[in-house]
């Protein structure tokens, strides 16, 4: 037997169609059934969901948050001679304690840029390092202005930490 398709429609030869049969004599009046297959290919799409976010955890510590400038009389020989790290708002945060990506929401700090995690981007200088010692947390707001760091002043406040690791 003999299958062509040909324009979606199943064609049969007249030999295949009539084909002698055993049980009725050798005559040919048998008729073959061939099952037709679907001609509509149906290609079936199953979405997969997005793949889940990680889950984000946030550390929320008590912290002793003063401000650093690069126009800051007391750090400006340390700022000539090193430069002053980082980009021009940032945090400060001494690296054994935030290391470098760590992301800190300081409530009130540059708040017209709205609600935002700052990223510590540089290592501080040794009045953190030596008040993380004395198991003080403290970190440096960075201000572009020497005056805008002095507003701001020395703050406790409570901050929120998402660490590079999400730890």
């Amino acid at each position: 037997m003999i299958l062509v398709k040909a324009l979606g429609l199943l064609v049969l030869t007249a030999a295949s169609l009539f084909a002698p049969s055993a049980d009725n004599g050798g005559r040919n009046t048998t008729l073959y059934t061939v099952p037709y297959p679907d001609p509509v290919e149906r290609k079936v799409t199953v979405e997969e969901p997005p793949p889940a976010e990680p889950e984000i955890h946030v550390h929320r510590i008590w912290a002793k948050v003063t401000a650093c400038s690069p126009e800051d009389p007391q750090d400006l020989e340390y700022y000539r001679e090193h430069g002053y790290r980082g980009a021009t708002y940032n945090i400060a945060a001494y690296y054994g304690q935030f290391p470098r990506g760590t992301q800190i929401y300081v409530p009130g700090y540059m708040s017209s840029k709205g609600e935002k995690y700052w990223e510590v981007d540089s290592p501080g200088g040794s009045v953190i390092r030596r008040s993380h010692r004395s198991g003080i947390t403290q970190i440096d707001v960075k201000f572009r202005t020497f005056h805008s760091a002095k507003e701001w002043g020395v703050k406790w406040m409570y901050i929120d930490v998402v660490y590079p690791d999400n730890r």
